[in-house]
C-alpha cells in the first residue's frame, strides 16, 4: 500500500514539475499582455500588431532558463519559486508543515522539513526540454491545471485558475542564489 501511495505521489509531482513552470509562464504572458478571452470582442488589426511589438520587446518573459523569482501568499499557505537554467526550486509552507520541491539535472526531489528522508524521481530532462519548447512556442494552456493538483497537498495553493494567475504575475526576473538548487544531504527513495 505504501509503495502505491509513493508511486502515485511521485507520478503526480513529476506532472507538476512540467505543468507548474508552463502554467507560470503562460499565465504571466496572458496577464501581462492583456490577451482577451473568447467571450470578449476580438481586437482589431492595429491592436494585434501592437501586441506583437510589445511581446517581442519583453525582457521578463517567463521561461525555464530564468533567472526568475516568484512569491505568492494565500490565506492557507505561502509559496516561493526560483527558476534558473532549467533548475526549479519551490518552497511551500502552511501553519503545520513546510515542503520542498527541486528539479535539478535529470531528477526531481521532494522532501518535508523535519523528515529524515525524501523522494527522488530521475529521467525527467526530456520532459523539461519539451516543456521549455512548448513555452517558447506558446503551446501551453493553464486553464485545466487545477485538475492535476490534489487537494490534500500544499500544492493546492494553486488549485484555481485565478490563484495560478496571481502566482504567475508575482514572478520577476531576478538573480537567484545557486544554493537553492543544492540537493540536501538526506536519503532519497
Amino acid at each position: 500500500m505504501r509503495v502505491n501511495e509513493t508511486y502515485g505521489t511521485v507520478e503526480f509531482i513529476s506532472r507538476l514539475v512540467i505543468i507548474i513552470p508552463i502554467a507560470i509562464i503562460l499565465g504571466t504572458l496572458f496577464f501581462k499582455y492583456g490577451i482577451k478571452s473568447p467571450k470578449q470582442s476580438q481586437p482589431d488589426i492595429s491592436q494585434v500588431t501592437e501586441f506583437k511589438k510589445e511581446s517581442s520587446e519583453s525582457k521578463n518573459q517567463l521561461n525555464l532558463t530564468g533567472p526568475f523569482f516568484c512569491s505568492y501568499t494565500s490565506n492557507s499557505a505561502t509559496m516561493s519559486a526560483y527558476i534558473n537554467n532549467r533548475q526549479i526550486f519551490v518552497q511551500l509552507q502552511d501553519r503545520e508543515k513546510e515542503e520542498y520541491h527541486l528539479v535539478s539535472g535529470d531528477c526531481y526531489y521532494h522532501w518535508n522539513k523535519g523528515k529524515a528522508t525524501g523522494e527522488k524521481t530521475c529521467g525527467i530532462s526530456s520532459y523539461l526540454l519539451m516543456a521549455d519548447q512548448a513555452l517558447s512556442l506558446g503551446l501551453v494552456d493553464f486553464t485545466n491545471l487545477s485538475d492535476f493538483i490534489p487537494t490534500n497537498s500544499l500544492l493546492s495553493i494553486a488549485s484555481s485558475e485565478s490563484q495560478m494567475q496571481d502566482i504567475m504575475r508575482s514572478c520577476v526576473k531576478r538573480k537567484v542564489d545557486p544554493s537553492f538548487f543544492t540537493v540536501p544531504k538526506i536519503p532519497f527513495q
